[in-house]
């Protein structure tokens, strides 16, 4: 009788630090859920217009950024992921400084800011 005692409270004790670890591990994923293409479509010129490669190269590369940043902080790598924060804030400052509308990625930068 002891030892189905001891068991059961064994087995909730499993079950409940089981429960609790797969709660703690929040998963994140990027805000901005448009595509590079829906990206320039966004944009004052026409997709055909000049500056829509170098815009569109920049969209790419905060794309890959922000996947590198949420990719690391769901492997649980803060450090790593804290490594791209600088290039994220930098693409946006260049977003700004060339007239792009990058504000579909304002929740993403909030995020940033308010957490790391």
């Amino acid at each position: 009788m002891k030892r189905k005692t001891i068991f059961k409270r064994l087995a909730f004790v499993f079950i409940l630090v089981i429960s609790f670890n797969s709660a703690a591990q929040q998963q994140y994923e990027m805000l901005c859920t448009m595509s590079t293409r829906e990206i320039l479509q966004s944009q004052t010129f026409n997709e055909d217009a000049p500056e829509a490669e170098n815009a569109k190269i920049l969209a790419q590369e905060l794309l890959l950024d922000l996947n590198f940043f949420y990719s690391k902080l769901n492997e649980g790598l803060i450090t790593e992921a804290q490594s791209r924060i600088q290039s994220i804030m930098a693409k946006m400052d260049q977003a700004k400084q060339t007239g792009l509308n990058f504000s579909m990625f304002d929740n993403d930068i909030e995020f940033i800011q308010e957490n790391y």
